[in-house]
């Protein structure tokens, strides 16, 4: 792992860290899941992009970054509001 990428990493968690002090007291006990689920996410999709950038061809980074990225994002969002509207059915789930 280069010196980039090992910075990157310590940063995104350093940041994950500390969005996580700042709004965790803001965070039911059913968020904190999401929260978790999406600090993964984006932490994985850094490390592997920096990665096929550096390390692999550029046509896979490409096809990474501009077609299956949107797409995950897509897919989270809806697990996500699809899970929330099952564990959270009393709050309101439209997008008013």
């Amino acid at each position: 792992m280069t010196r980039l990428t090992r910075l990157l990493v310590i940063a995104a968690i350093a940041v994950a860290g500390a969005a996580y002090l700042i709004f965790s007291h803001l965070l039911t006990v059913a968020e904190r899941p999401s929260t978790l689920t999406w600090t993964v996410y984006f932490i994985t999709s850094a490390v592997l992009s920096v990665g096929l950038f550096f390390f692999g061809p550029i046509a896979v980074w490409s096809y990474f970054a501009n077609l299956l990225t949107p797409v995950i994002v897509g897919l989270v969002f809806v697990i996500e509001y699809l899970v929330r509207v099952r564990v959270l059915p009393e709050r309101a789930h439209d997008f008013q």
